[in-house]
Protein backbone atom coordinates (compact mmCIF):
# COMPACT_ATOMS: atom_id res chain seq x y z
CA UNK A 1 0.00 0.00 0.00
CA UNK A 2 3.14 2.40 0.85
CA UNK A 3 4.50 1.95 -2.24
CA UNK A 4 1.51 2.12 -4.22
CA UNK A 5 1.43 5.65 -3.10
CA UNK A 6 5.14 6.33 -3.86
CA UNK A 7 5.05 4.70 -7.53
CA UNK A 8 1.91 6.44 -8.82
CA UNK A 9 2.70 9.81 -8.35
CA UNK A 10 5.92 9.39 -10.18
CA UNK A 11 3.90 7.43 -13.06
CA UNK A 12 1.60 10.78 -13.32
CA UNK A 13 4.75 12.91 -13.64
CA UNK A 14 6.81 10.55 -15.73
CA UNK A 15 5.44 11.76 -19.32
CA UNK A 16 6.35 15.29 -17.98
CA UNK A 17 9.65 14.49 -16.81
CA UNK A 18 10.62 12.30 -20.44
CA UNK A 19 9.49 15.65 -22.53
CA UNK A 20 11.75 18.19 -20.27
CA UNK A 21 14.51 15.84 -21.85
CA UNK A 22 13.88 16.98 -25.35
CA UNK A 23 16.82 19.07 -26.07
CA UNK A 24 17.21 21.28 -29.53
CA UNK A 25 20.09 23.61 -28.44
CA UNK A 26 23.48 24.05 -29.80
CA UNK A 27 25.49 22.25 -26.36
CA UNK A 28 27.34 22.52 -23.56
CA UNK A 29 29.08 25.33 -25.15
CA UNK A 30 26.28 27.33 -26.73
CA UNK A 31 24.84 27.63 -23.38
CA UNK A 32 27.88 28.91 -21.52
CA UNK A 33 28.54 31.32 -23.99
CA UNK A 34 24.76 32.55 -23.26
CA UNK A 35 25.01 32.22 -19.46
CA UNK A 36 28.56 34.33 -19.98
CA UNK A 37 26.39 37.29 -22.09
CA UNK A 38 23.64 37.33 -19.00
CA UNK A 39 23.24 40.96 -17.54
CA UNK A 40 22.87 41.42 -13.89
CA UNK A 41 25.14 41.15 -10.93
CA UNK A 42 28.71 40.76 -11.66
CA UNK A 43 31.14 39.64 -9.39
CA UNK A 44 32.57 42.99 -8.43
CA UNK A 45 28.89 44.08 -7.43
CA UNK A 46 28.59 40.41 -5.57
CA UNK A 47 31.69 41.00 -2.98
CA UNK A 48 30.60 44.38 -1.38
CA UNK A 49 27.39 43.07 -1.03
CA UNK A 50 28.12 39.71 0.58
CA UNK A 51 30.87 41.81 2.82
CA UNK A 52 27.91 44.52 3.52
CA UNK A 53 25.57 41.61 5.01
CA UNK A 54 28.54 39.82 6.54
CA UNK A 55 28.87 43.21 8.18
CA UNK A 56 25.53 44.22 9.21
CA UNK A 57 24.82 40.48 11.30
CA UNK A 58 27.96 40.89 12.60
CA UNK A 59 26.41 44.78 14.44
CA UNK A 60 23.47 43.02 15.61
CA UNK A 61 25.67 40.47 16.78
CA UNK A 62 27.57 43.36 18.72
CA UNK A 63 24.33 44.34 19.89
CA UNK A 64 22.97 41.41 21.08
CA UNK A 65 26.66 40.79 22.87
CA UNK A 66 26.30 44.06 24.76
CA UNK A 67 22.72 43.39 25.51
CA UNK A 68 23.77 40.42 27.09
CA UNK A 69 26.88 41.66 29.13
CA UNK A 70 24.09 43.83 30.38
CA UNK A 71 21.02 41.63 31.51
CA UNK A 72 23.72 39.34 32.69
CA UNK A 73 25.13 41.85 35.15
CA UNK A 74 21.80 42.59 36.38
CA UNK A 75 21.18 39.42 37.05
CA UNK A 76 24.33 39.13 38.69
CA UNK A 77 23.07 42.43 40.96
CA UNK A 78 20.10 41.06 41.97
CA UNK A 79 21.75 37.56 42.49
CA UNK A 80 23.24 39.29 46.31
CA UNK A 81 22.41 36.19 48.66
CA UNK A 82 22.02 33.15 45.86
CA UNK A 83 25.73 31.59 44.57
CA UNK A 84 24.14 29.32 42.57
CA UNK A 85 22.45 32.04 40.34
CA UNK A 86 25.90 34.32 40.25
CA UNK A 87 28.01 31.71 39.34
CA UNK A 88 25.49 31.44 36.57
CA UNK A 89 25.64 34.95 35.56
CA UNK A 90 29.36 35.40 35.78
CA UNK A 91 29.33 32.56 33.35
CA UNK A 92 27.26 34.49 31.22
CA UNK A 93 29.10 37.72 31.28
CA UNK A 94 32.05 35.81 30.35
CA UNK A 95 30.34 34.00 27.65
CA UNK A 96 28.93 37.15 26.09
CA UNK A 97 32.63 39.06 26.86
CA UNK A 98 34.61 36.27 25.00
CA UNK A 99 31.28 36.77 22.09
CA UNK A 100 31.83 40.26 21.86
CA UNK A 101 35.54 38.95 20.90
CA UNK A 102 35.19 37.02 18.46
CA UNK A 103 32.00 39.71 17.22
CA UNK A 104 35.31 42.44 17.11
CA UNK A 105 37.58 39.88 15.67
CA UNK A 106 35.23 39.13 13.13
CA UNK A 107 34.55 42.91 12.18
CA UNK A 108 38.39 43.35 11.71
CA UNK A 109 38.98 40.57 9.65
CA UNK A 110 35.79 42.17 7.17
CA UNK A 111 37.35 45.38 7.33
CA UNK A 112 40.71 43.54 6.25
CA UNK A 113 38.76 42.09 3.29
CA UNK A 114 37.03 45.20 2.55
CA UNK A 115 40.42 47.23 1.82
CA UNK A 116 42.21 45.03 0.36
CA UNK A 117 39.79 44.17 -2.32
Amino acid sequence: MFTAFLIYPTLLTLPNRIHAQVFQGGGLQEGIDAAQNIQGVSQSELQPFILNAISAVMNILGLLAAVSIIACGVLLIISIGNEQMAGKAKKGVLYSIVGLLLILFAKAIIGLIQQLG
